[in-house]
C-alpha cells in the first residue's frame, strides 16, 4: 500500500503540483513543482484562494536555486605500481530551479 502511495506522489509532482514554502496570516510563498506548469499553477491557484477566503494578489513570481546534480566517473585510480589504471572524465553539473510564487491575502 504504501508503496502505491508513493508512485501516486511521485506521478502527481512530475505532472504537476505545488509545495508550500511559507504561509503567515498575511500570505506566503508556494513552489511550483513537477513538467506540467500549468497543472501546478492551477493547483497553487486552488490553494491560495483557500488560504485566503477574501482573496489574493500575486506579489511576484520568481526562480529559486534549490540545488544541483552532478555526474560524471569515478576518479582515477592506480595500480600496484602507481600507474593510472583508470582516468578520471570531466564530470556535468546542472542547476536545479524552481519557480516560486509569492503571494498577500485581501484584508
Amino acid at each position: 500500500m504504501r508503496g502505491r502511495l508513493l508512485l501516486l506522489t511521485l506521478a502527481a509532482c512530475a505532472w504537476g503540483d505545488y509545495r508550500v514554502v511559507t504561509r503567515t496570516p498575511e500570505g506566503g510563498e508556494v513552489t511550483l513543482l513537477g513538467m506540467a506548469e500549468a497543472e501546478a499553477r492551477r493547483k497553487a491557484e486552488a490553494y491560495m484562494a483557500s488560504a485566503c477566503p477574501r482573496g489574493h494578489v500575486i506579489l511576484d513570481e520568481s526562480e529559486a536555486l534549490v540545488g544541483d546534480d552532478s555526474g560524471g566517473n569515478k576518479p582515477a585510480t592506480e595500480d600496484l605500481f602507481g600507474h593510472n589504471a583508470q582516468r578520471s572524465a570531466a564530470t556535468s553539473t546542472e542547476e536545479r530551479r524552481e519557480t516560486r510564487l509569492r503571494y498577500r491575502c485581501n484584508p
